[in-house]
């Protein structure tokens, strides 16, 4: 994994904006360029399957084994053409079109995104579940190319320094939580909320180190602003920012950061822990939010200013309920995705007790093609199951028709998001 740290005022001294803009045009050319060889392996494969394909006869009959490989064709597929291809049989020069095909095909991702993530305290007294409460909808988070969400929380097994304070509170998980969010297939968490610092220093830290270890990328921390990663030869550059939490990433350090990222990878993922929170608030109002007094941010403006800055999907967090889902520049954004998965300590009143778990389909390039949503209800003290009711999914319906009457997207009662060209 590799992982970049930004230094705050310092930021235009390492990335200056002549140097971003160069990047970024070295992008573009590197995707064309990828797009184009792709292109030609595929035509070249599937020309060799066509101009060897021989005639049924008596001496194909009688053929017993096949001839031997090319080696050297077979592993570069532009030689394919000048190589001695009578070498090669035709049951390879199919299988090699076939897989060519596949490839080019394959030219999209799919991402899945989560609300709060809090599998159970052991402080202030213990509430844990005392197993993985992810298993009844595990089989879903892993059907993803990248799964997300934002953990709400420390994970530390005992010690570090609990936060005090009126209408506090403090969130320590386990160690062995990572392993049930690993099993779960998270591959990146969002650390930018009210909860990551509940144990100061050595909760974050201890947090960060079995994140690493388990392998799941993660951001939103002083210490960890972004990430940068690759899976299945795509480059991910992930961020996460709430607002002024001691020891996060904040709103103003957003733009430069993930123009940096855009610069840099073929995917920009971004979370950002944004607006008042409960039953009462579920509409986004286009306008600065409070919440307890404090400035909760304007989820509506800030994810058209990800996505201008080169963000590819926004998934919003923080209200503890499910809001309205929308597209902007054909980047697919969630205003918030509620409690996904938060046992003992949470309210789970209504919309409170309700989330979706929000599959979408991108293109190399971050335009959204479609999705899919699955409505999870939390059951007991907040373990996640499949709601055959659909109520987080009728929830968004109505919530995207009130407050973004003018989305391009379409979501129809199955759950599936389709974009309306």
């Amino acid at each position: 994994m590799t992982r970049d740290y930004l230094k705050g005022s310092n930021y235009n001294d390492i990335y200056p904006e002549d140097l971003y803009e160069k990047v970024k045009k070295e992008k573009r050319v590197k995707k064309a360029k990828k797009v184009l060889l792709v292109g030609l392996a595929l035509a070249t494969a599937l020309s060799a399957a066509v101009a060897f394909k021989k005639p049924y006869n008596e001496t194909n009959a009688n053929q017993k084994t096949s001839p031997a490989y090319n080696t050297e064709a077979l592993a570069y597929p532009g030689l394919a053409a000048s190589a001695n291809l009578q070498s090669i049989s035709t049951q390879h020069n199919l299988e090699k079109a076939e897989k060519m095909s596949v490839i080019a095909s394959s030219n999209s991702i799919s991402i899945i995104g989560v609300g709060d993530i809090m599998l159970g305290t052991n402080y202030p007294s213990s509430h844990l579940p005392g197993k993985n409460i992810l298993g009844n909808v595990e089989d879903i988070l892993k059907d993803a190319d990248i799964t997300f969400g934002n953990l709400e929380g420390t994970i530390l097994n005992s010690g570090g320094t609990p936060k005090t304070g009126e209408n506090c509170f403090a969130f320590r998980m386990p160690d062995n939580t990572v392993d049930y969010l690993k099993e779960a297939g998270f591959d990146a968490l969002s650390l930018a909320n009210n909860h990551s610092r509940d144990f100061g220093t050595v909760g974050a830290t201890n947090t960060m180190n079995l994140l690493d270890k388990a392998g799941i990328h993660y951001a939103g921390l002083a210490e960890c602003s972004y990430t940068i990663f690759e899976k299945d030869g795509v480059k991910y550059g992930f961020c996460a920012f709430a607002p002024d939490y001691s020891g996060t990433m904040h709103f103003a350090d957003a733009v430069k950061t993930i123009k940096y990222l855009d610069s840099r990878c073929d995917m920009v993922i971004v979370s950002f822990h944004v607006g008042a929170e409960g039953n009462a608030c579920q509409h986004i109002t286009r306008k600065t939010e409070y919440f307890l007094g404090e400035n909760r941010g304007d989820p509506y403006h800030f994810a058209r200013e990800a996505i201008d800055a080169g963000a590819d999907v926004v998934f919003g967090e923080g209200p503890h309920v499910t809001r309205a889902v929308d597209i902007y520049k054909n980047r697919f954004i969630a205003y918030s995705m509620g409690n996904f998965a938060t046992y003992g300590m949470f309210d789970l009143s209504n919309a409170c007790g309700v989330s979706p778990i929000i599959k979408i389909t991108v293109d190399k390039t971050g335009k959204l093609l479609s999705g899919k949503i699955y409505s999870v209800k939390l059951e007991g003290k907040g373990v996640p199951v499949l709601d055959k009711n659909n109520t987080a999914l009728k929830n968004i319906i109505q919530l995207t028709k009130a407050d973004v009457p003018e989305t391009q997207l379409i979501i129809e009662s199955d759950g599936t998001i389709k974009v309306n060209k």
